[in-house]
């Protein structure tokens, strides 16, 4: 599971199927579904917890222009459905509980977010998202854009804020403690 990363025509790597989903996340030309992923239990680490994941909307991008390189300020508003928690941490009903969980998938989504963008701007020199749609823009002629060579000399060096928000929308069908007694050995 992954995907393949050309430039100009021609292969130059691949990503992970993590990285993919993750890129994903950051370009707003394709639809994304539904995402089903694992993250760390805050509460209890030899756990993780079992989420559905959804774009809310498009993934916000802005591009400043500068002297040196651009600055793009990326916002990735994401909702969570939690459905499973083999640690038995009750979020669903303690608000303080989904606090601490909200902010540790925005914190570990955000560190995959800049692992993945340094990986395109030191590696591939190139980026997989589609922000150039928003750079263009910026410049009154197709040959001024060109001129300035996004690809090659002006992303590689970008500076790049990200910020993930995610909303919990739901916490699936919960077992309570009582009723894991029932099916255990």
């Amino acid at each position: 599971m992954g995907s393949a990363v050309f430039k100009e025509g021609k292969m130059i790597g691949n990503l992970t199927g993590e990285e993919t989903r993750v890129a994903l996340l950051l370009d707003n030309t394709s639809r994304i579904e539904d995402m089903y992923v694992s993250y760390q239990d805050p509460l209890k680490e030899k756990y993780v917890v079992g989420c559905r994941v959804k774009k809310k909307t498009a993934t916000k991008v802005k591009v400043k222009l500068r002297k040196g390189p651009p600055l793009i300020n990326v916002r990735v508003p994401i909702e969570i459905e939690v459905l499973s928690t083999p640690s038995m941490e009750n979020y669903a009903e303690d608000l303080e509980k989904q606090t601490i969980l909200k902010k540790r998938i925005e914190s570990e989504t955000e560190e995959n977010l800049s692992r993945l963008v340094k990986r395109t701007q030191d590696e591939f020199k190139s980026e997989p998202f589609y922000w150039s749609l928003h750079v263009r823009p910026l410049f009154s002629s197709t040959k001024e854009y060109e001129k300035w060579d996004w690809t090659n000399k002006r992303y590689p060096f970008a500076t790049v804020n990200l910020q993930v928000d995610v909303e919990i929308v739901g916490f699936g069908k919960q077992m309570k403690e009582s009723e894991m007694e029932k099916v255990r050995d």
